[in-house]
């Protein structure tokens, strides 16, 4: 056996740090431990993070659906008021002799003013729609920014639309007051009906 006595002195050091390190493994394993824990702990937490974002994502897609058909309700009332301006030209060109257009003119401004209604009844509820959604998703901003600009888009359309709509409405209401006092004026006039 050696006698320790005649080991050199960086040696015995050496064996005495060893000895320490080792008294000191149960501390670092124990901490090591509590980090694994806590990793473990923010694993969960991200995994519960991504099962609400996929609720989210399920709660918005339905508002996809709406702003389409939103959009081809847009699409119909635009069809309906392109032909009824060019009709209202020509109404106004042929004014003097009252051939019965001025009753299409009316039929066209009642579809038309059917067609604003049913968009203000269809836009009225994604209204709130929208501010829950944006409640709900706040943390999400930055991949809803394209979905807050679309819809921005789509409500200058709307109040551009019913501008331009009430501005035919007021031209219009002129045309109907001519053809009333027409219509009473041939009544007056022999052989009018």
């Amino acid at each position: 056996m050696l006698n320790p006595l005649r080991l050199p002195p960086a040696l015995l050091e050496a064996v005495m740090a060893l000895a320490e390190a080792a008294s000191r493994l149960p501390e670092v394993a124990a901490a090591l431990d509590e980090r694994a824990k806590g990793v473990e702990s923010d694993l969960g937490a991200m995994r519960r993070s991504v099962a609400q974002l996929g609720h989210v994502r399920r709660a918005v897609e339905p508002l996809d659906d709406r702003l389409e058909q939103v959009g081809r309700e847009l699409g119909r009332v635009r069809k309906a008021v392109a032909p009824l301006e060019e009709r209202l030209v020509g109404l106004e060109e042929q004014m003097s002799t009252m051939d019965g257009r001025l009753g299409e003119t009316n039929r066209l401004q009642g579809e038309t003013n059917e067609g604003i209604d049913a968009i203000a009844e269809g836009v009225a509820p994604l209204e709130g729609g929208i501010e829950r959604i944006r409640g709900n998703t706040a943390p999400l901003d930055d991949r809803l920014n394209g979905l807050q600009e679309s819809l921005s888009a789509m409500q200058g359309s709307l109040s551009a639309m019913q501008e331009e709509l009430t501005a035919l409405r007021s031209a219009a209401e002129p045309l109907a007051n001519a053809a009333d006092r027409v219509g009473r004026l041939r009544d007056r006039l022999p052989g009018g009906s």
